[in-house]
Order: C-alpha cells, then sequence, then structure tokens
C-alpha cells in the first residue's frame, strides 16, 4: 500500500490523507440538523494512491463506524463517494472541497447534505 495518492485526479485531496478530529453537521441521521457531533476518521490511499479510503472510528457518541471510498472521474467536477456503515447502511454520495470546507450530499429528496470540517490532523505522515 502506497502514502501517496498516484491519480492526478485526486491531487486535491493529498492534504487529507492522515488521521484527523472531525465535526460533522447537516447529516440526515442527526436528530436535530442544526447539530453538531464530533469524532475521528483516518484517510489513507489505497489501490496504489488511486482511491482514497476513509475510516470513520467510532465510539458511543460519536457518528456510526463507516468507511467510504473516494475517487473521481478526471473529465468531471467532484467526486464520488461510496459509503457503508456498521448499521448496514449502503449510500453513494457526491463530495466536494471548496476551501476548508468539506461537503458530501447525494441526490435524494429526504437527505440532508453533511459538511465536515477537517479540524486538527492527529497523526499520520
Amino acid at each position: 500500500m502506497t502514502s501517496e495518492l498516484t491519480n492526478p485526479a485526486l491531487g486535491d485531496l493529498g492534504f487529507l490523507v492522515g488521521a484527523w478530529d472531525m465535526t460533522l453537521s447537516g447529516a440526515s441521521f442527526l436528530a436535530d440538523p442544526l447539530q453538531s457531533v464530533t469524532g475521528r476518521l483516518e484517510v489513507t490511499p489505497i489501490e496504489c494512491g488511486g482511491l482514497l479510503a476513509m475510516r470513520q472510528l467510532g465510539d458511543p457518541a460519536s457518528p456510526p463506524m463507516a468507511s467510504w471510498v473516494i475517487g473521481r472521474d478526471a473529465s468531471r467536477p467532484g467526486y464520488s463517494v461510496l459509503y457503508t456503515d456498521g448499521r448496514g447502511v449502503s449510500r453513494v454520495y457526491e463530495m466536494s472541497v471548496t476551501g476548508d470546507v468539506w461537503t458530501i450530499w447525494r441526490d435524494d429528496p429526504s437527505s440532508r447534505s453533511a459538511s465536515r470540517r477537517p479540524s486538527r490532523r492527529t497523526g499520520g505522515p
């Protein structure tokens, strides 16, 4: 496994590689759309640096443990994300990064978008 991104279409996401504290808000599974919860996540390149894997680490007070695979079609703006979590939920999301705001959403009228703001790197390269 490589520790670097080799896919040029993911070059803008290299800063995410490592371990992070996060704040999650606006997620459809939160009881209150104004609620924010904190958690930890690890982001690592997979498939020889062609994709990113994000693992959301859980504890009882944080969002559910989840795995995300992030990729991008170089001919399109934005990113595609495959998601699954410990509840058995599977989703396909769209993703963008603008400045220090990372937005993840899906085209489903019942879904609210989730914004994640990586707040502090806690380890990694």
